[in-house]
């Protein structure tokens, strides 16, 4: 009798111990490190989402574009929202450049802040994609229609 009610005892302790399962608003927070393709870059960025629906942190992208060898590192900031279809809707909300060169040439700082931050803020500040995401284990795959599946892991 002691052991049956020692091995229902456990059950209902182990039960009580189950969660539910995670919903994608809860699996997305946390650090990430994710890689990307871009018009022929290859990006790296670690990035932190947080359940007030805001991500951040830095990022690099290194490569050829048109023809020429670049090396970017800095960081960016967005917003994200899962909508009821499911998406992954995120807009970046800033994008600050660190380090620049091309070819080789690195940039000095007045000259990323006077034509290749505004140049890129153009383009990429305020830009917002959706995305289909799956999550496995440790590993997190946005796909977006056009574009490469960008990898994310813990």
């Amino acid at each position: 009798m002691v052991r049956i009610m020692s091995g229902a005892l456990a059950a209902i302790a182990l039960s009580a111990c189950a969660t539910a399962p995670q919903t994608p608003q809860e699996k997305i927070l946390g650090k990430w490190s994710c890689s990307l393709d871009m018009s022929g870059l290859k990006g790296a960025a670690n990035l932190t989402y947080v359940a007030d629906g805001t991500s951040s942190g830095p990022i690099s992208f290194k490569g050829e574009s048109e023809g020429i060898n670049v090396d970017i590192t800095g960081s960016v900031e967005a917003t994200w929202q899962f909508l009821a279809d499911g998406q992954l809707r995120e807009r970046i909300t800033d994008f600050a450049i660190k380090t620049a060169s091309f070819d080789g040439e690195t940039m000095d700082q007045a000259m990323i802040s006077a034509v290749i931050e505004p140049m890129l803020a153009e383009t990429i500040t305020g830009g917002e994609s959706l995305a289909d995401v799956t999550f496995e284990g440790n590993t997190m795959t946005l796909d977006a229609e056009g574009a490469d599946p960008t990898v994310c892991t813990r």
